[in-house]
Formats: structure tokens, C-alpha cells, sequence
């Protein structure tokens, strides 16, 4: 038999990093991932993957680490007050470090709109990388996602919704957003690997259909068996909360929206976009049964 491809995941620990570890894992691949913490780490060992901690500023030592891998996937995401500083500096020594290795294959995850100029901290710096990656002669495979499915299920949306019937958030109630699942758009760039075409393009990552809170207030009421309601969260918290960055984000999907068509690649590749509703539904059954239970 032979050996397995070796896969090496910068940022493991992201919502779209993780899904990138399960989806290589089952698709064969040998998957080192790279963890910031020990709980990380051991989320990503039980997911089948070598987690390591390495500091992915140093390109020498990163280098070493994907040392025999085929295919980087880059799921990095910024920390601290200056998160897109952060992002843009660890992510230039990554794709320094893919360069150095001499890895075949790169997938970037970037971000719907990463080609505008919106004022969006996050966006605008995965267009700057976007045009570094494209400087580096790798052979490369960019992903631009919408928002991630994951948000609707983050602790601080469900545990309102369940706890509380009530869907709180600065996103205004009818504001279009293409959600899309990670694990989507993981099974589209593990499976860019070995479409040919898909090398040296950029793919947009979309949901089915846009929807708005508006929408998925039936939904999420007929999950936890109570009427929800939307309670809007003041941008001036969010940025005394989270920061000025979040808080412009929010401010720009308010005013145009983040909605957009999925590819039409993807449907080339085989891969189904699991809907809103079906996300919802699984996302919170335990979550809901768990509730029932207590009560």
C-alpha cells in the first residue's frame, strides 16, 4: 500500500482550520496541524492529526516543519488588539516558509470582497496577502469565503437563543449574508488538490441561498420550542467589547450586506452546500436536548 500524502495545516485550531484537518484526515492524507495552545492541540490529536506547536513568524523553523508535506492549507487568523497586523505578519513568514519547503500545492483562505476596497481591516488585509501570495510563484488555489455557518452557532448566539428565546447581535435583522460551513469549504480545497484547473484560481465560497436573522428567527423557534426574538447589540459595544475592526465589519455588512453566488466550480467538484437550516438544525439539537433535559 502506499503511503499516505502528507498534508500541513498553518492554524489548526480556526473554525476553517479544523475542518481542514477532518476532511484531509478522511480523505487519507497524513496531516500535521499547527496548535497555539495544549487544549488546541489536543482537539486537533484527536481529530488524527500530529498537532505541533511551532511559531509560524519563524519561516526557517516552519519550513522545517512542512518539510515533505504535498499541499499547505493557511487558515491563520490574527490575535490581539492589531489582529490584521498580526494575520499579515504571520501569514507572509507561512507562505516564505511553503516557498523555502518547496511544497506543491498552497490553499489560502481568504475572504469574499478580499479584491474591494471596503475599509474592513480583515478584508483588506487578505487582499494584501492575496497579491504577496500571487508574487511568491507558488502554485496556489485561493478560497474566498463568506461568513462562516459557525457564527450562528457561536456560545454567545446559541446560549441567548436557548437560554433566552432571544437571537442577540449587532447584525442588523435583514441584512443578506451567504453563509457557508467550514467543512464545506474544506471539502472544496482538499478536493481543488486534484483538479488541475483549480490551480492558480480564486473561488468564491457561498451558501445555497443569503438569508437574514429575519429568516432564521421560524427556524430557531421551532428548534427550541419558544418564540425568539431579535435583540440588536450597539455597535459601540461591540467595539468597546471586540474591538474597532469588528465593529467597521459589522458597520459594512449592515450597509451593503455580504451576499454572494457560490462558484460554479464547486459544483464541478462534487461537493453539496449544506444549507442554513440544515446547519441550524444540527448544530443545536444537542444543545436543545440538553436543555430539555435540565429543565
Amino acid at each position: 500500500m502506499d503511503r499516505p500524502i502528507r498534508a500541513f495545516v498553518a492554524g489548526g485550531t480556526g473554525a476553517a482550520g479544523r475542518a481542514y484537518v477532518r476532511a484531509l484526515v478522511a480523505a487519507g492524507f497524513d496531516v500535521t496541524a499547527t496548535a497555539r495552545d495544549d487544549g488546541g492541540a489536543q482537539g486537533l490529536a484527536d481529530a488524527g492529526a500530529d498537532a505541533l506547536a511551532v511559531d509560524l513568524r519563524d519561516a526557517h523553523a516552519t519550513a522545517d516543519a512542512m518539510h515533505g508535506s504535498s499541499a499547505v492549507f493557511v487558515a491563520v487568523m490574527g490575535r490581539g488588539q492589531d489582529a490584521a497586523a498580526d494575520e499579515e505578519e504571520v501569514t507572509r513568514a507561512v507562505f516564505e516558509a511553503a516557498t523555502r519547503a518547496g511544497v506543491d500545492r498552497l490553499v489560502y483562505t481568504s475572504v469574499h470582497h478580499a479584491d474591494r476596497a471596503t475599509g474592513v481591516p480583515h478584508f483588506e488585509v487578505k487582499g494584501r496577502l492575496e497579491g504577496h501570495l500571487a508574487s511568491t510563484g507558488l502554485l496556489a488555489t485561493v478560497l474566498r469565503p463568506c461568513t462562516f455557518m459557525e457564527a450562528l452557532s457561536a456560545p454567545w448566539i446559541r446560549d441567548g437563543v436557548i437560554s433566552r428565546s432571544v437571537l442577540a447581535s449587532p447584525i442588523a435583522l435583514d441584512t443578506r449574508i451567504s453563509y457557508v460551513a467550514a467543512s464545506d469549504v474544506a471539502e472544496v480545497g482538499v478536493r481543488a488538490l486534484s483538479d488541475p484547473g483549480l490551480a492558480g484560481t480564486t473561488m468564491t465560497l457561498a451558501g445555497p441561498t443569503a438569508v437574514t436573522y429575519r429568516d432564521l428567527l421560524p427556524v430557531l423557534s421551532k428548534l427550541v420550542g419558544t418564540d425568539v426574538k431579535y435583540q440588536n447589540v450597539p455597535l459601540d459595544v461591540v467595539e468597546e467589547q471586540f474591538g474597532a475592526d469588528l465593529a467597521t465589519m459589522v458597520r459594512f455588512f449592515n450597509g451593503e450586506g455580504f451576499d454572494a453566488a457560490p462558484d460554479p466550480a464547486i459544483e464541478r467538484l462534487g461537493v453539496t452546500l449544506t444549507s442554513v437550516d440544515e446547519f441550524i438544525e444540527t448544530a443545536y439539537a444537542s444543545a436543545t436536548a440538553g436543555a430539555g433535559e435540565a429543565g
